[in-house]
C-alpha cells in the first residue's frame, strides 16, 4: 500500500479514493483496530449514514450532530459484523 505522509504518521492509502472513505477508515482505525481496510464495511457505513439523513457537507463543516451520527452508524455496523463472525466461528467449531 502507498501511504500519504504527514507529520502525525501515516494517512489512508490511496486505494480509498473519496474523502468519506478515508474519514470512515480513520474512525475504524482509531475505534476498532483492524477494521480500517474492510471496504465493504466502509461502504455499508456510508450507506447507513446517508439513509439516516447524514450530510457529508455538514460533517466536513464540523457539525457535531453529523459526526456523532457517523460514529453511531460505525458502532452499529461493526457490532453487527462481529456478531456474524462470532456465529460463524461457533458454527465451525461445533462441526
Amino acid at each position: 500500500m502507498v501511504y500519504y505522509k504527514h507529520k502525525g504518521g501515516k494517512m489512508k492509502p490511496r486505494e480509498l479514493s473519496t474523502a468519506y472513505e478515508r474519514v470512515i477508515s480513520r474512525i475504524l482505525e482509531i475505534s476498532y483496530d483492524g477494521k480500517k481496510d474492510n471496504i465493504n464495511l466502509i461502504q455499508s457505513i456510508e450507506k447507513m449514514y446517508s439513509l439516516k439523513g447524514g450530510s457529508w457537507a455538514k460533517f466536513f463543516r464540523g457539525d457535531a450532530a453529523h459526526a456523532s451520527l457517523l460514529k453511531q452508524c460505525a458502532k452499529k455496523l461493526v457490532k453487527a459484523e462481529e456478531e456474524i463472525n462470532d456465529r460463524r466461528r461457533k458454527a465451525q467449531n461445533s462441526q
